[in-house]
Order: structure tokens, then C-alpha cells, then sequence
């Protein structure tokens, strides 16, 4: 049994209101452990100014931003050998509307879009301007899957959901836990490579023809983590462990099938 303690001012870099608050819940609770559900980088920054007790469940603060920034986790997925949606080295190259543009950070689905015409990508570059880093991609006649993955060292596990009402904002309303080897595979190569230790959300197209292409890395929890623990994995509870030292408990993914974010659902309008 975990004795918790929420937190819920949303972080912003370099806010030392929000560090003090940080650390004054931790100091008044006498908290063993810390973790980060969005913004996992912001608190990682304060690291060094917690209570030597606290463990901070969460990786680097370069280690995340390596993982959430699309661009370089992209770059990361070509070095494993992950298959990728086409990356197009200019506007000129796009044949095919929509396309896929993508800034290189950004929460909720506020750095993905998809300009149907050349003026509209070239509405969205302007914007970007020179200096900010992006991706124009081809776009992939699909639907949309998610691995939710833990890794620790030599420690790994991982469920995959497919979602089966569109996103909006970044969140799904309707998901269904599938067996996907082949994502979890992907994901776990992936995770290796970086040597990234917590909890991290994968997305993934699964195309007309069955391929599944990487498309984005969380480096957190995700909105999909109702339907992990759903389908038997505790990631909160495995990442508790496995920080404090502890034998992960086992993990029994044996069960598949719908979750529904009710709330989310009821009031998309």
C-alpha cells in the first residue's frame, strides 16, 4: 500500500514557486519517493534542490528532453532501425496533402498538425521560422496505437493499446488493449538505445498494409495508463519498486479489451 500525495500546480521551467511548493509538500509528508505524471523534465531541473530522502522516480532532464523532443527522437528511432512515416528534407518534396508537421516540442497535441494544402505548410514553416527545429512527414492511412512501456537496467515490460476514437488534444476517449509484439519490441529497442530508465508512452500508425510506423515519444505516463492497468501492468507501482530497490511484483498482461475515459467522453464538447 502507497501512501500519496498530489501536487497540482502545472510546472513551469524555472519557477521557483512551484520548487518550493514541491519541496515543502515533500518535507511536511515525508515522502520516500517523487513522481512526475506531466512535466517530468521541470522537476528533473530541481532535482538537486530536494530533500536528500526523496527519490526522484524519473530519468535526467536530458534524458527526457532527448525522448519528447520529436525531432531528435525521430533521429533516435532511424538509428534503431524503427520504421518511420517518409521525413521530407523540404516543403518542395511533398507530393501528396495532407501532410504532417510537426514542431519539436509541445503537450496535448499542440505541435501536430495537418496542412491539406502547400499554403497552409508554408503558413506553418513561417511560423516556425529558421531557428526552430521540425518535421514534415508523410501521412499514413491508419489507425493509431500506443505502447506503454517501463524499462529499469535489464528490466523491461510493456502493453500496447489501439485507439478507437479519434484523439483530440492529445488525450483518446475510447482504447482497447491489443497484443502488439511488434510495437513493444520497437519500443523496448528504442528505450535501450537512449538507456532510459522509467515509465514512457510510445505512438505508433499502423497503416493500410499493416505496417506500424513510430511517430512520438512521452517520456511520463500516459493518457492511455486506465487501459494498462486494466490489462494487469502497474506502472506506478513497478516504478516505485524498482527505484526504491525493491523485486518488481509480477505482471500478469493477460487480459485485453475496452477502456473508456467517461469523463473526457461526456464532455468533449
Amino acid at each position: 500500500m502507497l501512501d500519496v500525495a498530489v501536487y497540482e500546480p502545472i510546472p513551469k521551467a524555472g519557477s521557483h514557486k512551484y520548487r518550493d511548493g514541491l519541496i515543502c509538500l515533500a518535507e511536511k509528508t515525508g515522502a520516500r519517493v517523487i513522481m512526475p505524471v506531466f512535466f517530468p523534465e521541470v522537476v528533473a531541473h530541481w532535482r538537486n534542490d530536494l530533500p536528500s530522502s526523496v527519490i526522484l522516480a524519473t530519468e535526467t532532464e536530458e534524458k527526457l528532453s532527448l525522448l519528447d523532443n520529436k525531432v531528435t527522437a525521430s533521429s533516435l528511432a532511424g538509428e534503431c532501425g524503427v520504421p518511420q512515416p517518409e521525413i521530407y528534407a523540404s516543403a518542395d518534396e511533398v507530393r501528396e496533402f495532407p501532410c504532417v508537421f510537426k514542431r519539436a516540442t509541445g503537450l496535448g497535441g499542440s505541435a501536430v498538425y495537418f496542412p491539406k494544402t502547400r499554403a497552409a505548410l508554408d503558413n506553418l514553416l513561417a511560423k516556425a521560422g529558421r531557428r526552430n527545429p521540425y518535421l514534415i512527414m508523410d501521412f499514413i492511412e491508419g489507425y493509431d496505437c500506443s505502447v506503454d512501456a517501463i524499462r529499469f537496467g535489464d528490466y523491461f515490460e510493456a502493453v500496447a493499446y489501439r485507439i478507437l476514437l479519434p484523439k483530440q488534444k492529445g488525450f483518446s476517449y475510447v482504447r482497447m488493449t491489443v497484443p502488439a509484439p511488434e510495437l513493444i519490441e520497437y519500443a523496448r529497442t528504442i528505450l535501450e538505445k537512449a538507456d532510459y530508465n522509467g515509465v514512457c508512452g510510445m505512438d505508433f500508425r499502423v497503416g493500410r498494409d499493416g505496417r506500424a510506423y513510430f511517430l512520438e515519444c512521452n517520456p511520463r505516463f500516459s493518457g492511455g495508463l486506465r487501459s494498462t492497468l486494466g490489462a494487469g501492468l502497474n506502472l506506478p507501482y513497478l516504478l516505485y519498486q524498482l527505484y526504491t530497490g525493491e523485486t518488481p511484483s509480477p505482471s500478469r498482461i493477460s487480459r485485453h479489451g475496452l477502456s473508456v475515459d467517461w469523463e473526457r467522453f461526456l464532455h468533449k464538447g
